[in-house]
């Protein structure tokens, strides 16, 4: 089972996916991006969320993506990929010494369908729409819980399949279009979304997609700065801080943007315990 990318259109085991065209879009890409931005759709199924973007009436702000990926792992195509879908909205990101203002211009959006974080029920879980989850991944979210909710919280598991097809999507946009980083919505619009969210290992994502080690320096780092470093959610002086990693603390490399890296904070057994953004100067 392959996927493929044809004449700006997805294909799968050399058939054109189903392309149910979303009217919010911004025309082609001035320049070819070479990000993609991961989300989840909050919603029960990629055909669901496919027709939420087609209809002017209920869809009334205006969203779309060029993607959904079922839970099952089947895609459903939206905007063709040379066109700028609204997937992103207020959002910034800095890459290669670029301040990127509204990443809809300078990405590919893929939604994963997934409910996001979920309602505990005497059974398991539920949606905020009641729709009932067996389980759930617990924990709180890195730039903070939604609507600021005592945590942790529970979230939806993404399922292998569903995942399985997102790597093989991407490293065909890696093929064709040269994309080098893969990022979350919560990454370029922190606070003001949330997902792909904790339950979505965004690390292990890009080693599958980039391979071990790609794009980053071998071995641990470790912060050199006396009084701490801080942990951002991103590449840039303004970017909330997650907390501050006392001298000493060991990191795992994920990628480099600038004098930005991104890197995995490692416990006491080598263990990455959680992820974000320090200045280079200040680790070795």
């Amino acid at each position: 089972m392959t996927v493929i990318i044809k004449d700006k259109r997805v294909h799968f085991n050399g058939t054109a996916v189903p392309f149910m065209e979303s009217p919010f879009n911004s025309g082609l890409f001035k320049k070819q991006p070479k990000i993609v931005i991961i989300h989840y759709t909050f919603g029960a199924s990629a055909k669901s969320s496919a027709e939420w973007w087609q209809d002017k009436k209920r869809n009334t702000g205006g969203s779309s993506a060029h993607v959904v990926i079922d839970r099952d792992g089947s895609i459903i195509q939206c905007v063709p990929l040379d066109t700028i879908a609204w997937h992103a909205g207020d959002s910034k990101w800095q890459k290669d010494q670029t301040n990127l203002i509204g990443l809809n211009h300078y990405s590919f959006g893929i939604e994963l369908s997934n409910w996001g974080w979920l309602t505990p029920t005497n059974i398991g879980w539920k949606s905020l729409v009641g729709s009932p989850v067996p389980e759930a991944v617990i924990a709180n979210h890195r730039n903070g819980n939604p609507n600021n909710m005592a945590g942790p919280l529970g979230w939806e598991p993404f399922p292998e399949s569903q995942l399985n097809r997102a790597v093989e999507l991407v490293r065909q946009l890696v093929h064709v279009f040269g994309v080098d980083e893969i990022i979350g919505h919560d990454d370029v619009s922190p606070g003001r979304k949330h997902d792909p969210g904790p339950a979505f290992d965004m690390h292990g994502f890009r080693q599958l997609v980039f391979g071990e080690g790609a794009g980053t320096n071998d071995g641990a780092f470790e912060v050199i700065a006396e009084n701490g470093l801080n942990l951002r959610v991103g590449p840039a002086i303004d970017a909330k801080i997650i907390r501050l990693l006392p001298i000493g603390t060991r990191l795992e490399a994920i990628e480099t943007v600038s004098n930005w890296m991104c890197v995995s904070v490692l416990d006491e057994n080598g263990v990455p315990d959680q992820s974000g953004w320090v200045n280079r100067k200040y680790i070795r």
